[in-house]
């Protein structure tokens, strides 16, 4: 089981996103699909690069959004906030690799399981 996980409810609202969108956002999400098929979970630092690509996809479907109708819409808005979330849990996840990462040096041996931040 990963450090942080994203739902199966959340992995089709990426490709959900991917199919709906110009072919910069479909880039994003092509990276973010691939990132998040391979490898293991568990690491902090592949979490915080998942949760960064999320957000960029988000941001970049929000501003897709806003173009299309650039009265506010609340499709809009609902994106950035989803974009502000994912970059919250980037931070938190890069937190508890840099702690790890930190703790690992100081001690001489492999890096301790991450800790979220208090």
């Amino acid at each position: 089981m990963g450090f942080l996980t994203v739902t199966s409810t959340r992995e089709r609202a990426v490709t959900e996103q991917a199919e709906a969108v110009p072919s910069t956002t479909r880039l994003i999400a092509a990276a973010l699909d691939e990132l998040m098929s391979t490898g293991d979970r568990g690491d902090a630092l592949r979490e915080a690069g998942i949760a960064s690509l999320e957000a960029a996809l988000q941001i970049a479907a929000a501003s897709d959004r806003a173009q299309q109708d650039s009265h506010g819409d609340q499709e809009a808005v609902r994106l950035a906030r989803e974009a502000l979330a994912c970059a919250r849990a980037a931070v938190v996840a890069t937190t508890c690799a840099v702690r790890a990462l930190h703790g690992a040096g100081r001690h001489g041996g492999p890096p301790a399981r991450p800790v979220p931040p208090s």
